[in-house]
């Protein structure tokens, strides 16, 4: 992400204030092209704008992209952020949007850590290696 941040020549800063526990590829594949996509919108519609991506990991891994434009973004239906929010669907992730007018936007995804159906990442990691530590 910070290639594609510098690669704006603008204003963007990638922020990690904790760091991210191992994460299954296609956790971080869709994360990318989210965040990719989001970054992409937002230099479209708040061109030369301050924007912050916020990455954290918990229960699900959390992308926030926040750009100061104008706002009065929504979801049209076959379109741009409708269409983010049924690819993350179609995983069990969500999306939400917060525009009001006269901004700032911001696109938010939650994304599971999922490693198996019903299984949690990072749940399944700490078991793994607590397995490994018994004798």
């Amino acid at each position: 992400l910070a290639d594609v941040a510098n690669a704006t020549n603008d204003d963007v800063r990638i922020i990690c204030p904790s760091p991210l526990p191992e994460l299954p590829e296609g956790v971080l594949a869709a994360a990318y092209f989210f965040a990719v996509e989001a970054i992409t919108n937002a230099r479209k519609y708040a061109p030369d704008k301050p924007m912050n991506v916020l990455l954290t990991a918990g229960s699900t891994l959390q992308v926030s992209v926040v750009d100061q434009g104008p706002g009065g973004a929504t979801f049209v239906d076959g379109h741009g952020l409708a269409g983010m929010r049924e690819r993350l669907a179609a995983f069990g992730g969500s999306l939400t949007l917060s525009s009001p007018d006269g901004g700032p936007t911001q696109v938010a995804a939650s994304i599971p850590l999922l490693l198996r159906r019903g299984e949690g990442g990072l749940v399944a990691h700490v078991a793994a290696h607590s397995e490994k530590d018994l004798p």
